[in-house]
């Protein structure tokens, strides 16, 4: 089994969210993996007390990051959260 290399293309602030990028990309055959970054003392898990990074695999970052800014520009998803690539303008 090989390593792979995973890239950052979504910051989700709930699980609602999270089911909803991971749908996104499930659909169209993109595996992902999601880092919860909650770190807190509160029992509160929403907004940015909540925060859930998702990764795909690198070689599927760019078409992720295109499913997921055509879901943002329909509404369905929060524009504001996608990470960009680095060859990719904001």
């Amino acid at each position: 089994m090989s390593a792979t290399d995973w890239a950052e293309v979504y910051v989700a602030l709930d699980a609602v969210e999270v089911a909803a990028v991971t749908g996104v990309l499930a659909s169209a055959g993109v595996e992902t993996r999601v880092r919860d970054m909650t770190v807190t003392p509160y029992p509160v898990s929403i907004g940015p007390l909540g925060e859930k990074r998702i990764d795909v695999p690198a070689e599927q970052a760019a078409e992720a990051r295109r499913l997921l800014r055509q879901a943002a520009d329909d509404g369905y998803l929060r524009a504001g959260a996608l990470v960009m690539g680095e060859e990719e303008p904001e």
